[in-house]
């Protein structure tokens, strides 16, 4: 049985940082990122993956086919890792 997962991640707050971390599972995932400071690990599979103003996020992508789409990410850092 193949499953497929929708991960939400959005922080809307302007006084302070969010800090938040997402994993991903084997499967592939949709995680979308819009808090700053976050920790993004999508795991094994064919995930994708979307940043939205997440300023100073660490992403990344794991083992598998991964798509990163990354919108006004200020010093952050992405690995799309293997696959």
């Amino acid at each position: 049985m193949k499953m497929k997962f929708d991960l939400q991640m959005f922080a809307y707050n302007s006084n302070y940082y969010n800090y938040g971390s997402v994993y991903g599972t084997s499967y592939a995932d949709n995680i979308y990122n819009s808090g700053d400071y976050s920790y993004i690990s999508a795991g094994d599979g064919n995930d994708s993956i979307y940043n939205y103003d997440g300023d100073y996020s660490t992403i990344y992508g794991g083992y598998g086919n991964d798509t990163i789409t990354v919108y006004d990410l200020d010093r952050g850092y992405v690995n799309g890792g293997s696959g």
